[in-house]
């Protein structure tokens, strides 16, 4: 199916469950121009909106404004326009959102209060925010691939909890969801597992605070507002390794992971200018702490990682974004859990490339370029 001109959201799935939604394309969705930086009514726009449901399959899909005349990786676009082209949200348990296609997107990712769920071998290709995690439980991060985005992966605690969107004075619960109170969710962000992914040529903000863009991993922590507990990234991230971070070396390069550890984000983080400095950290106590991974810098023409990144960003899609053979991200990844491999139809227990595997971009005749 193509999904296009819509006034606001392109599609959605409310109560379902075991739905795949396959091989089709959006694009110039929210026609009407809604708001989509606050909530309320707003918080149903996306290309997709997917809520209360279990194992709902999201694969080999596209979502492109390529044809837009806005570069949605600028901070001055992520300001006015936070349009999700996938948002998975209150509730969505055992789904996956794999081998998909996000072309100049402004938030092509989005996982918010929900459990169990696989992000894995996406392509894309300019973005605010790439992929986007939420006070969602045991969410795995494996295998995609970013590039030209605004911030590639963030990760941050929702101060909601339990199933609750609002409460009073007392701490009792004003709003109940009830769904997610049936199936027992905590809304709290834990268990997140970061791996084999290939974050290349960040924008550089060039305007407002560049220091809130500056890192391409950002993990954010918060107590919850009834005041019953607290997590940070060493509770949030259950793993971050295999990873690859191709930077441009402008004056002020993108940092690679933001972490927060403790309760005062000022003094309670880490922004760590390299990797090394990332991994040897004695306040980052997650597995593997990057100590697999990869930091290089050099310009977008020169990326030694992707087959090829084109010089000029916003001419969408004549890159080819599979991994370089003989590359650094080439056969270097870690093997696959099964549960990964099996959502990607790959084999467990042997290495990979890292970045995407398989996508939609790359099937034969995928309406977007790339290699077959």
């Amino acid at each position: 199916n193509t999904i296009t001109d819509n006034a606001g959201v392109g599609m959605g799935i409310n109560q379902g469950s075991n739905i795949d939604v396959e091989n089709n394309t959006w694009s110039g969705n929210n026609s009407a121009g809604f708001i989509t930086t606050g909530c309320g009514g707003y918080c149903t726009l996306a290309d997709m909106k997917v809520t209360h449901a279990e194992k709902v399959r999201y694969a080999y899909n596209t979502v492109d404004y390529s044809q837009s005349d806005t570069d949605h990786s600028d901070a001055s676009s992520w300001e006015s326009n936070r349009l999700a082209g996938i948002w998975f949200d209150e509730g969505v348990i055992d789904s996956q959102i794999v081998a998909s296609h996000f072309v100049n997107v402004p938030m092509a990712i989005f996982t918010e209060v929900s459990r169990g769920d696989i992000i894995a071998s996406n392509v894309i290709e300019g973005a605010g925010i790439g992929i986007q995690v939420a006070g969602s439980e045991n969410n795995q991060v494996w295998n995609n691939t970013i590039s030209h985005a605004l911030t590639s992966i963030s990760v941050y605690e929702d101060t909601r909890s339990d199933g609750c969107n609002a409460r009073g004075d007392d701490g009792s619960c004003t709003l109940p969801e009830r769904w997610s109170m049936e199936h027992g969710l905590t809304w709290d962000t834990v268990g997140t597992g970061i791996y084999n992914n290939i974050m290349s040529s960040e924008q550089t903000a060039t305007d407002g605070d560049v220091w809130r863009y500056s890192a391409m991993v950002q993990v954010t922590g918060d107590k919850n507002a009834d005041g019953s507990g607290a997590v940070y990234a060493n509770d949030m991230i259950s793993g971050i390794d295999y990873n690859v971070y191709y930077r441009q070396p402008t004056t002020q390069p993108s940092t690679t992971v933001l972490w927060q550890y403790g309760a005062d984000r000022k003094t309670d983080s880490i922004n760590a200018a390299s990797l090394s400095d990332f991994s040897s950290s004695p306040n980052v106590t997650t597995e593997g702490k990057e100590s697999n991974g990869v930091d290089l810098q050099g310009a977008r023409d020169a990326n030694p990682v992707l087959v090829s990144e084109s010089a000029d960003p916003p001419a969408w899609k004549p890159s080819d974004l599979h991994a370089k053979p003989g590359g650094p991200a080439a056969g270097t990844g870690t093997p696959l859990p099964q549960d990964i491999a099996d959502a990607l139809g790959l084999s467990a227990g042997t290495a990979v490339d890292r970045g995407a595997l398989v996508n939609a971009a790359w099937k034969e005749g995928a309406p977007t370029s790339g290699a077959p």
